[in-house]
């Protein structure tokens, strides 16, 4: 569990550059900069724990890891 003060700084973040910030690592795995892309996501994880963010960027790590 993570203290309210927490809750609301993560949920803030996710709400103004969380997206910006996802949105740059997916150009990163389009473009096909996966060691790039997949510091990104990784980074995104840490960053945004139990957001939409972190599930979806738990995803393509895997998508990222079976290439």
């Amino acid at each position: 569990t993570i203290t309210v003060e927490e809750a609301v700084r993560i949920g803030a973040k996710t709400l103004t550059i969380g997206n910006e910030r996802f949105n740059e690592a997916e150009d990163l795995m389009k473009a096909g900069k996966t060691k790039e892309a997949i510091a990104a996501f990784e980074k995104l994880r840490v960053e945004f724990p139990r957001t939409w963010i972190d599930r979806l960027a738990q995803e393509r790590l895997a998508k990222l890891a079976k290439k």
